[in-house]
């Protein structure tokens, strides 16, 4: 199952100090990110939820093992 809780917390609660755009780029090395059921949903979830509020402008996720993009918010 993915680590939503990490993502949430990049989002929500540590504090970053820039003037350049940010984007959260989460990856996973060992399992794949879609393995679970619903984990994209559930991600995008969290994302839609929390991204408004943080300091970043898109969240990516990035399977490391197939080296695909998983998910990308905003397009």
């Amino acid at each position: 199952m993915p680590q939503i809780s990490k993502i949430e917390e990049k989002l929500t609660s540590k504090i970053y100090c820039t003037s350049a755009p940010l984007e959260l780029f989460a990856y996973s090395t060992h399992d794949e990110v879609d393995a679970h059921i619903d984990s994209l949903s559930m991600i995008d979830e969290c994302v839609r939820k929390h991204l408004h509020g943080s300091k970043f402008q898109r969240v990516r996720v990035f399977d490391a093992m197939f080296r695909q993009m998983k998910y990308s918010y905003p397009l």
